[in-house]
């Protein structure tokens, strides 16, 4: 039976032997280091001064690398369709609208109204659980953009995603951890919807021209019930269980990339794209202005000091990852991603085995 690595164990080598890794893996058989269950992308690397080695993730440059067989560059070049995938935070906004404006020079069209249209109807795509909205994006234009940009609200567009997605298709998944992801919602719902003038949420909210100040139980109510971009989108819905095997089960052409990278990104996709757009777009979720009106005693803080002081209190006290599964992987896979120089990682079903 084919047996699975397990990394907790590794054979030490001696320097009269020809460097070979024997793995323990989960069935007793010991495998050497050119196969490993079957896992050809691990390189292994000696710790300085020591006599045991480690298994090193697949980790890509983002641009070509003699010293590197394979690269996100590479792969961007020479992939037929690319879907760029993020949760809510994770520079959707800045990639989509980058994607929006490099398909319109890609595939410029003389009426305006009908392009507009054409890329309303792609917004979110991937998320929207409506077959005729596919069919519309099908039969709209005659030629179909090769780069598609959604944000991903749950674990089922993901899934769909990954098992219809072609062999010449790429993934390329935006990752933010948690309760940073978690911080920066925070911060945009109240500052772009609670603090809305005319879109009171509460009848205590006093909102000017400088500043709004929001009671803090109207805060913790609105986060309890992951209002808007607090749940929707985050990362334990995403990276499922589900997700995990799914991978495994389907074997997408994927890669995971953290999301400070995307202007990195967007300027390889310029590149084989759109030439013409050379500054990538960014947003700016900064949120000034904002104050917390204590519970306790009424004191009026600034909302970076409150998130300073609460956050990380916030998901355990109101329970925010009640539905949460398998975060243990997820956790072994941010580490992975995280150990990256350029934090640019390939994803696959024998990686996936490594973090359960």
């Amino acid at each position: 039976s084919q047996c699975k690595p397990s990394f907790g164990t590794i054979g030490l080598l001696t320097t009269s032997f020809l460097a070979v890794i024997f793995l323990s893996c989960a069935c007793g058989v010991e495998v050497s280091m050119a196969k490993i269950c079957g896992v050809k992308e691990f390189k292994a690397i000696k710790l300085k001064g020591e006599e045991s080695f480690i298994v090193q993730p697949p980790c890509l440059s983002i641009r070509n690398n003699e010293n590197q067989n394979k690269s996100l560059e590479a792969l961007i070049k020479s992939s037929k369709v690319i879907f760029l995938t993020m949760p809510s935070k994770a520079s959707g906004s800045s990639l989509k609208q980058f994607t929006r404006q490099c398909m319109e020079q890609k595939f410029s069209q003389p009426n305006l109204s009908l392009k507009q249209q054409y890329y309303v109807a792609v917004d979110n795509i991937i998320s929207v659980d409506k077959p005729e909205k596919k069919m519309e994006f099908l039969t709209k234009t005659f030629d179909l953009p090769p780069i598609i940009a959604s944000h991903i609200y749950s674990d089922v567009p993901f899934m769909s995603l990954m098992q219809h997605a072609t062999r010449s298709a790429l993934i390329i998944q935006f990752h933010r951890e948690e309760t940073d992801r978690l911080r920066s919602a925070i911060r945009h719902v109240l500052s772009k919807r609670a603090c809305v003038p005319g879109q009171k949420i509460d009848k205590d909210t006093i909102i000017n021209a400088t500043c709004c100040i929001l009671n803090e139980s109207v805060v913790l109510n609105l986060i309890k019930s992951k209002f808007t971009e607090i749940g929707v989108g985050s990362i334990p819905r995403i990276f499922s269980c589900r997700t995990f095997q799914a991978i495994k089960d389907n074997e997408p052409n994927m890669i995971l990339v953290q999301y400070r990278q995307s202007g990195e990104v967007q300027k390889l996709l310029a590149k084989y794209h759109c030439p013409g757009l050379v500054n990538p777009i960014k947003k700016n979720e900064a949120a000034s202005g904002v104050w917390i009106r204590l519970q306790h005693d009424e004191v009026t803080v600034d909302l970076e000091d409150w998130l300073d002081r609460k956050m990380e209190h916030i998901e355990w006290s109101l329970q925010l990852k009640r539905e949460a599964g398998c975060q243990a992987t997820t956790r072994h896979m941010e580490d992975d991603l995280f150990s990256c120089t350029e934090q640019v990682l390939e994803v696959s079903p024998q990686l996936v085995e490594t973090w359960q």
